[in-house]
């Protein structure tokens, strides 16, 4: 009976323990605001809502958070002072890096002999631009102070991989909507049905609002129907735009752009290659939505399920002397496609979605 009593005593105990453990929603709220502003250089701004989750919930992590982002404001005795009130509110695992990190202030405060904290038998489990497993100016190998490698726990500063520079291939299939709709259309020439390619470059000019420029070429192809024995449809594009991104978790964003594109509609035998003798030049306007999908820091699956070229009529007439009237390009016309492609991203420093 005496066993029974200190078991269900000891459950008690355990089940008091975590509740007092759990975290209050909205410092963790602050805290994660914070690592946002620190990964994005505002140290300031993040040092604020360390701070404020300070205020409502005194946790290790978030002292030692403002300890990081006061040292990187050159605030050396205020970090010393937010790392040693992270060390006196029960660390846990944390304790390893917060001395290594108490060590490193008091050695740049205190050029002369300072104690050294009690080698660990085992590498710190936190990784961050802080020392090594002791004191020194070095940084260490992982991602942000007191943020944990990617399979373990813990918390800090989580900067996100930035790249300003990417490039991108897609193919899917393409649909003839409404282009050259009193000739090819109505007379059906050509499928309807066709396939799309397209390449293109972005660089984003203001990385922390996820805004950027593209350049781009592209083609849709609508084959001829045999029984009439004709030359393919073709839409080459080659124009530039601006785009922007809209985070989706950690993983996702949704990008939309829009442009404008030099076209050159034009008609090629695969058995008799016309040399553009049968080609229109034209305006279009170009507009899309975009899923991209990480699956490596540098590299995304982009899924574009709504890209629209809105053709203006033909301004010239081919060289064979095909007017846009015969050629039923006197008119406004669009194409859509439905593409899956590759995003490869280059050049660190800002941008990225993820």
């Amino acid at each position: 009976m005496r066993m029974e009593r200190w078991v269900a005593l000891a459950c008690v105990s355990l089940l008091a323990t975590s509740v007092a453990r759990a975290e209050n929603p909205q410092a963790e709220a602050a805290n994660n605001k914070g690592r946002e502003l620190y990964s994005a250089g505002n140290y300031a701004g993040a040092q604020k809502e360390f701070e404020a989750a300070i205020a409502i919930e005194g946790l290790a992590k978030y002292h030692f958070n403002l300890c990081a982002a006061m040292e990187k404001q050159n605030l050396l005795q205020a970090a010393l002072d937010a790392c040693v009130n992270a060390k006196n509110n029960n660390p846990g695992t944390l304790a390893i890096k917060i001395d290594q990190k108490i060590a490193l202030l008091q050695a740049t405060l205190n050029p002369g002999p300072s104690p050294s904290p009690t080698p660990s038998p085992s590498p710190s489990p936190f990784v961050g631009p802080g020392p090594g497993p002791g004191p020194g100016p070095g940084p260490g190998p992982g991602p942000g102070p007191g943020y944990p490698p990617p399979n373990g726990g813990g918390w800090g500063p989580e900067p996100t991989p930035n790249y300003r520079l990417a490039w991108g291939i897609h193919l899917g299939v393409a649909r003839n909507l409404s282009l050259s709709k009193d000739v090819l259309i109505e007379l059906e020439t050509h499928s309807q049905t066709g396939v799309n390619i397209k390449a293109h470059v972005d660089y984003y000019i203001m990385p922390k609002l996820q805004l950027g420029v593209t350049g781009f070429v592209s083609a849709s192809v609508f084959p001829a129907k045999q029984r009439f024995g004709g030359a393919d449809l073709q839409t080459p594009l080659i124009g530039g735009g601006v785009f922007k991104d809209f985070k989706i978790g950690k993983k996702m964003a949704l990008s939309v752009m829009g442009g404008m594109a030099f076209a050159f509609i034009g008609f090629d035998d695969a058995n008799n290659t016309t040399d553009g003798s049968d080609s229109f030049f034209s305006l279009a306007a170009h507009l899309e939505a975009s899923l991209k999908i990480d699956f490596a820091p540098r590299h995304a699956i982009v899924i574009t399920p709504v890209a629209i070229d809105i053709f203006g009529p033909a301004l010239t007439d081919s060289e064979s002397g095909i007017t846009p009237e015969d050629a039923g390009l006197d008119k406004a016309g669009t194409t859509y496609s439905f593409t899956v492609g590759y995003l490869g991203r280059f050049g660190s420093g800002g941008g990225g979605a993820y």
